[in-house]
């Protein structure tokens, strides 16, 4: 494994750590192939141990899938991962030797957490020489703008990805099973053949058009994914409507206050 940063969290200043695996025991993920495999993680605590202490926001924000619809199996890779960095405790890379890193082979940014969590030239330097590269943010309303080269806006629903596509992302979005494609949308080409480490149309702003994949995974895991997608979608509506309802002076009242807090 290589460390390619330990530092403050871009999100809220935490802790963190961003550790490229793969190397020498290539990953065995089904959908992706043995592409390198980057996980960004507290550097204080087990990821499991984050979750517990409500502290996983320092790397993955305000996804709405923190609250255990997440398709990651924290316990498993990620703990692992963590578990095995605090026993080796490698020395963080220079952003050259980052670039030597990524030479060549293809890579999975952000296998867990938010690669919007870490600075830009993390990726800026293990992608430069790469063969190619996927990756996803939810953090595309806040993030650096630089970070639309190397991730899709990772989309919870058609308006909100309507919304980053205005905003000059590409979008992924994982759809219901009743749902459409938009006409700016394609569905993942993923197969028992065709795997992200060939495919790599999840390049940032660079590969064309957007991308939905169906809901998939263990059925609890399909039920409390869809369940975080409806509760986003009533919120969205919950709030439209009390906008419409507030006089416009105490609606900039309530956003200044908001922001001051």
């Amino acid at each position: 494994m290589y460390v390619l940063y330990k530092g403050p969290s871009v999100i809220d200043g935490g802790p963190i750590v961003v550790i490229a695996s793969g190397y020498i025991n290539p990953s065995k993920n089904a959908k992706t192939g043995p592409m390198i495999q980057v996980y960004i993680l507290r550097a204080d605590m087990l990821p499991k141990e984050a979750i517990k202490e409500n502290l996983d926001e320092s790397i993955c924000g305000d996804c709405i899938h923190r609250n255990g619809s997440c398709y990651v199996q924290v316990f498993r890779a990620p703990n692992q991962i963590y578990k095995s960095w605090q026993k080796k405790n490698p020395t963080p890379l220079t952003k050259a030797e980052i670039r030597l890193v990524g030479k060549n082979r293809a890579i999975r940014l952000g296998a867990y957490g938010d690669p919007g969590a870490a600075p830009t030239w993390v990726w800026e330097n293990l992608t430069r020489n790469a063969r190619g590269y996927t990756g996803y943010t939810h953090l595309w309303k806040t993030c650096d703008p630089k970070l639309k080269n190397y991730c899709m806006a990772s989309a919870d629903s058609i308006e909100e990805a309507a919304h980053a596509q205005s905003e000059g992302w590409r979008t992924y979005r994982v759809k219901e099973l009743h749902e459409q494609n938009t006409p700016l949308e394609i569905s993942c080409p993923h197969s028992e053949i065709v795997k992200c480490e060939t495919c790599l149309l999840c390049k940032g702003v660079s590969n064309g058009k957007n991308i939905t994949i169906d809901i998939h995974g263990a059925n609890w895991k399909q039920q409390r994914f869809s369940s975080a997608i409806r509760a986003r979608k009533d919120l969205v509506i919950l709030n439209a409507n009390e906008s419409r309802e507030m006089p416009v002076h105490f609606i900039s009242t309530k956003r200044a206050e908001s922001t001051a807090a």
